[in-house]
């Protein structure tokens, strides 16, 4: 995974951080199920969600990083 080598690269030259965006919405050219589908409360509108989560754990599970996700 590019951004696995992309953050192992960063690491290697002594970065103790990165930030890493990704749109909500995204869909991988492998599994096309990434996104859930959630319920606004307040408009009432379908939102997107879920892929920050996937790559996160993709990342930490590759990597050995620790990762967070915000929204």
């Amino acid at each position: 995974m590019k951004v696995c080598a992309l953050l192992e690269k960063r690491h290697s030259r002594g970065k103790q951080f990165s930030i890493v965006v990704v749109a909500e919405g995204a869909e991988s050219r492998l599994d096309k199920s990434l996104q859930k589908k959630r319920n606004s409360i307040l408009s009432g509108h379908v939102r997107l969600g879920g892929v920050g989560e996937i790559l996160a754990d993709e990342v930490e599970k590759r990597t050995k990083f620790e990762t967070r996700v915000t929204s």
